[in-house]
C-alpha cells in the first residue's frame, strides 16, 4: 500500500469523532503528528516484510557455535532457492526467530531478498516442493506477516474451525485464503488426504500457509 494512501486511511479513522485522536488545541496537533510518524513506520515495516519468507518446521544444526548453525541455514535456503525451487534470485540474509530452545529446535527461518519482486518468484515456485525430497516437501513456509496479522489470520482461522464443526452432514470444511475463509467440498474417496488438506490450511504458526 502506498504510504501516502495508509496515513491518509489511518488519519481518517483515528479523527471520527469518539475516536482517541479526537481533541482539540496544541495536544492534538501532537497526536497527529505523532500518528504520522507510527504510519510512516508501519509502512516502511510491510514494505521490508514484503521481501521475506518464513520457513517452518526446519531443524537446527546441531552446533553451539552460532557461525556454524548460521553458514548450515545459509547453505540450506541457498539449496531451496535455487536448486529445489530453481528460481535465479540471491539470498540477501537468513536468521532464526526467537531464542533457542534445545528441547525443540525448529524455530522459524526468516529468508530475506533483495526486493520483493524476488520475493514472489520464489512464492510461485513453492509448487515445486510438493515433488521434493521429504526434508523439503515437509516444510511450512508463510508469509513475513505483522504481530497484527497474525493475530487476525488466528482469528480468522478459529472461524474457518467453528463453521467446519457445524457441518453436519461433513460434506464441506473451511479454509482461509487470502485473508478471507473460503467451503471446500471434502472429496469422499480421499477422506483422509481432505482432513490432512484442512488441518495443514489452517496451521496458526505465523500465518497462512504458502506451501
Amino acid at each position: 500500500m502506498p504510504i501516502t494512501l495508509h496515513v491518509t486511511r489511518k488519519l481518517k479513522w483515528n479523527l471520527d469523532p469518539g475516536r482517541r485522536y479526537q481533541k482539540i488545541g496544541k495536544q492534538r496537533n501532537m497526536d497527529i503528528r505523532q500518528l504520522i510518524k507510527e504510519c510512516l513506520k508501519e509502512s516502511e515495516d510491510e514494505k521490508r516484510r514484503k521481501k521475506n519468507i518464513i520457513v517452518h518446521k526446519l531443524p537446527e544444526a546441531e552446533n553451539d557455535r552460532f557461525e556454524e548453525r548460521r553458514n548450515h541455514d545459509q547453505n540450506f535456503a541457498n539449496t531451496l532457492v535455487k536448486e529445489v525451487l530453481m528460481v535465479d534470485v540471491d539470498v540477501m540474509e537468513v536468521r532464526r526467530l526467537g531464542r533457542r530452545n534445545n528441547e525443540d529446535p525448529k524455530r522459524p527461518l526468516l529468508i530475506s531478498f533483495a526486493n520483493d519482486w524476488d520475493q514472489r518468484k520464489v512464492v510461485n515456485s513453492l509448487y515445486r516442493l510438493k515433488n521434493a525430497a521429504p526434508v523439503y516437501r515437509n516444510l511450512r513456509v508463510t508469509n513475513d506477516l505483522s504481530k497484527e496479522e497474525r493475530t487476525e489470520f488466528k482469528q480468522l482461522v478459529q472461524e474457518a474451525k467453528n463453521l467446519t464443526a457445524l457441518d453436519k452432514g461433513g460434506n464441506f470444511f473451511y479454509i482461509v485464503r487470502n485473508k478471507e475463509i473460503m467451503k471446500v467440498k471434502r472429496r469422499p474417496a480421499a477422506a483422509t488426504t481432505t482432513t490432512m488438506t484442512e488441518e495443514r490450511e489452517n496451521k496458526t504458526d505465523g500465518g497462512e500457509g504458502l506451501h
